[in-house]
């Protein structure tokens, strides 16, 4: 969990367990696994650059049984849509500790 998410959770104790509630929902849900819908939560992040929630995200993808390849290659699909510049941000954490 990152440090900004944690706060978060801390200072909005109501919100935060709303939240967690709507994200367990969203994540049980049946169609999609845990993988595919990791993958979607890290390159959406990146879109909106939002570094600290991919960072939090990749570990969580790689146990899902994703590979670093595909990691990348979902950050590299928001280029078109959502610019460089989430890419940039992104692409490194992906390999950080390899």
């Amino acid at each position: 969990m990152s440090k900004e998410f944690d706060l978060f959770l801390k200072t909005c104790p109501e919100a935060g367990k709303a939240y967690l509630g709507l994200f367990r929902s969203v994540m049980d849900a049946p169609a999609l696994d845990r993988k595919t819908k990791q993958l979607i939560l890290v390159a959406v992040m990146a879109s909106q650059g939002y570094t600290p929630g991919v960072r939090a995200h990749v570990p969580q993808a790689l146990a899902a049984g994703a590979t670093r390849a595909e990691l990348a290659e979902a950050i590299l699909t928001i280029l078109p849509v959502a610019g460089v510049n989430g890419v940039l941000e992104a692409l490194p954490v992906v390999f950080e500790g390899e």
